[in-house]
């Protein structure tokens, strides 16, 4: 057995070493084709890398070529320029015939008379065309401001849309276009005529709104008239019906049924204050809008009503507070609608309580502050606000310009269109 597998293992070897004997020739092989084959690719870089140079080669035998090509074309021009040179040089004699010439041209002075003539004529045609594209432009400018005039009209800028007019009309003159007065006098009148009906226009809207406020006024009043009587019939109700029980129960119980005698005081205490509420009542919410506003036609800089509103629009407020009473509207600087205005609106007065202008009548909510100080007062109370810092004031800053011959011009359309309006009341 043992001898058995020695005898194996002695195979084994054999077959191993006769294994790496013969493998040897394959693993040679194997090394020359990678060998040939690295080689092969160093011969095919080398081939492109040849193949480059040519290329190159050759786009700088071009290159030379277009060089020769462009020297030869230089040697050319050269070579036709000289000989333009040579046919240019004058002879003697071509000096001679010249002056001949010009001795002749200076002779003949009809031909620079005429000359001249034609000249002159040139430049009168030149003047007169500039004259006509001058009046041209200037006429088109001035009508073009009179069309931007007719367009933003409004009953408010009457003195600035004619003074658009007056200023066109002396810049086109200075410029030299000889604009006539009945030209003017035609465009104010257009003006005026424009101005006229937007007056008008205006005078019948503001009717048409208080109409149409009036019958809302008069539909709401009804409204509550009838909501507070049916309120106060229905708890007149419900008290005589409690007082009759409570009459009856007193009668009948003789203060054996005190707990149900107290139940009916109830019933008459509740029915009594559903009465005394249907009475009109001040709104109870405190809800609504605290607005800064100014007046600087009325009362000069820096003077500011802090006031409040529970309206839900609150510049109807605002517009009540500058109708026939003050000379003219107000500008709102702030409108700051918070939870409560109430509040807002006493800690604002508080805070400029010594600065008020009025300081015997408390009601007048006026006070001598700026901006600025205002800003930071209700950053402190209530947040963030945005504002207007200058106020438009487009009706005072109009006044200041209209003279006291344009106002006599509107005064006379406001009258006529008064009197077109019998039954209008006074503001």
């Amino acid at each position: 057995m043992f001898a058995v597998a020695l005898i194996l293992l002695a195979l084994a070897g054999g077959s191993t070493v006769t294994y790496f004997l013969m493998d040897a020739p394959r693993r040679r092989a194997e090394r020359r084709l990678r060998d040939l084959r690295r080689d092969e690719i160093d011969l095919d870089l080398e081939r492109e890398e040849l193949d480059e140079r040519g290329r190159r080669l050759d786009e700088r035998a071009r290159q030379l070529a277009a060089t020769i090509a462009a020297t030869d074309r230089r040697n050319a021009e050269l070579t036709q320029r000289e000989g333009e040179f040579g046919r240019r040089v004058i002879s003697y004699d071509e000096l001679v015939t010249q002056n001949q010439f010009l001795t002749s041209e200076l002779r003949n002075a009809l031909l620079h008379t005429s000359f001249l003539e034609q000249q002159q004529h040139a430049n009168r045609s030149g003047a007169s065309a500039v004259t006509e594209q001058r009046d041209r432009l200037g006429r088109a400018y001035f009508d073009e401001v009179l069309s931007t005039a007719s367009r933003q009209i409004i009953p408010t800028n009457f003195t600035t849309m004619t003074r658009r007019i007056e200023d066109a009309a002396a810049i086109v003159r200075a410029a030299g276009y000889d604009l006539s007065r009945s030209d003017e006098n035609t465009a104010r009148a257009r003006l005026l005529e424009l101005y006229t009906q937007a007056v008008r226009a205006q005078a019948l809207r503001e009717e048409q709104s208080r109409v149409r406020e009036q019958m809302r006024e008069d539909e709401a009043q009804r409204r509550l008239v009838e909501a507070q009587t049916r309120e106060a019939e229905d708890a007149e109700r419900a008290r005589l019906a409690a007082q009759e029980a409570l009459n009856r129960a007193v009668e009948d119980a003789a203060g054996r049924h005190e707990a149900e005698l107290q139940t009916l005081r109830d019933q008459l205490a509740v029915a009594e204050e559903r009465l005394r509420r249907a009475t009109p009542l001040a709104q109870l919410t405190r809800v609504g809008h605290v607005y800064v506003i100014s007046n600087i036609g009325s009362f000069g800089h820096g003077v500011f009503k802090i006031g409040m509103s529970r309206r839900k629009d609150p510049q109807e407020r605002v517009d009540e507070l500058g109708d026939a009473s003050v000379p003219f509207p107000f500008d709102v600087h702030m409108m700051i609608r918070c939870d409560d205005a109430p509040a807002l609106e006493a800690a604002l007065h508080h805070t400029f309580r010594s600065r008020r202008v009025n300081r015997v009548n408390l009601r007048k909510e006026f006070f001598q502050v700026t901006v600025e100080e205002i800003v930071a007062a209700v950053q402190e109370h209530h947040g963030e606000v945005k504002y207007v810092a200058e106020p438009e004031a487009l009706q005072y800053r109009e006044s200041q310009r209209t003279t006291d011959a344009q106002l006599q011009v509107m005064e006379h359309v406001h009258d006529a269109i008064a009197a077109e309006r019998p039954n209008a009341t006074d503001e």
